[in-house]
């Protein structure tokens, strides 16, 4: 049987590596959509010009 301690450490390394996964995922989609809305704009002002 594992100690306190040794369970604590666990659980915070798990805790810790979940919480940056989830913060890895939310920072690339939130860029990846900011980034999409930029192409469009350019996009569209592209468009503007040519038309």
């Amino acid at each position: 049987m594992s100690s306190i301690r040794a369970r604590l450490f666990i659980i915070l390394i798990a805790a810790t590596i979940g919480i940056w996964l989830f913060a890895t995922a939310w920072i690339y989609l939130d860029t990846k959509r900011q980034l999409q809305h930029v192409l469009d704009t350019r996009l569209m002002e592209a468009a503007r010009m040519v038309g």
